[in-house]
Order: structure tokens, then sequence, then C-alpha cells
């Protein structure tokens, strides 16, 4: 996601210079982001790793390394979800949110979407965390059988 933001459903460059980089810059991210996860470092670990490339400030690189441990690790899951549906075990995705005063008004508005199918948007446009930078969002899977019990029972 560095140097690239979500429009339309679709993640495209930055068109403000204060967060495009350039191919070679997001090739030593990948490299570092690879490392860490393969390592199982700490977002902090990565920061420390980033900062050190001299590439980022000590704050943007620990904006960077938590947006992209959270989009390895919701990607990962979204991969198991996915398999368990062409299993035959159909999985729906449900938008959590830190529930406190810094969710930005876009994730809090997809944390009031019910639960949806894994290839559906939620109504900010995009099909899974994270929003934007420093999202703390996750999803969490729901089995579609209990939303047919939750439907059936009135909730």
């Amino acid at each position: 996601m560095v140097g690239k933001r979500w429009v339309d459903g679709e993640l495209v460059e930055s068109a403000s210079s204060d967060w495009r980089i350039d191919e070679a810059t997001r090739g030593m991210l990948r490299t570092e982001v690879t490392q860490a996860i393969d390592e199982g470092w700490s977002a902090q670990q990565l920061a420390t790793a980033i900062q050190e490339s001299s590439a980022f400030s000590q704050e943007r690189a620990l904006m960077i390394a938590r947006t992209e441990t959270a989009m390895a690790d919701v990607q990962g899951n979204v991969a198991l979800y996915q398999a368990a549906n062409q299993n035959g075990v159909e999985f729906y995705k449900r938008w959590m949110t830190a529930n406190d005063d810094r969710v930005s008004e876009d994730c809090q508005r997809n944390g009031e979407s019910p639960p949806l199918p894994m290839d559906e948007e939620f109504p900010c446009g995009v099909l899974f965390p994270p929003e934007h930078p420093n999202c703390r969002c996750d999803i969490a899977p729901v089995l579609f059988t209990d939303l047919v019990d939750e439907s059936a029972a009135g909730l």
C-alpha cells in the first residue's frame, strides 16, 4: 500500500508527492516486509529496519510497518477463508474496528455493514482492511449458517 491509495475499490498510485515512492524504495520495502513476516518480527522491529534504511522518518517507518503487516495478516486470513469456501464451508466477512474515537468515518461505516460475501466490497469500496495507512481494523469470519440462524431468530 505504500505510495498508493484506494479509489473505487482499486489500489492506485497516490497523486500526492508526500506519499509517492519510487520502485526501488518499494522493492526495498517489499524485501523488509517479507523478511519480517518470514521471521515473525513485531511492527516495531520492522519499523526500525525500515528507518535504518534512511528512506523514511521514524514516524513514517512505523506507519508503513503497521500498515503492511496488517495487510499481510488480513490477506493470510482471507486466503484461509477462501480455501474453506472452495471446500464447501461458506464464510462471510465482518469488518471489525477498534471501536474507539480514533476510528475513521470510513472504517466506522464499514464496521456498521452486515456481514458480506468474501468477494463483495464494504460500503467504502474496499474488499478488506486496511482502509488507510495506520488502519487498525481487521475482518472476522462469519459462517453462512450463523447468518441464517440469526435471520431466522429475528436478530
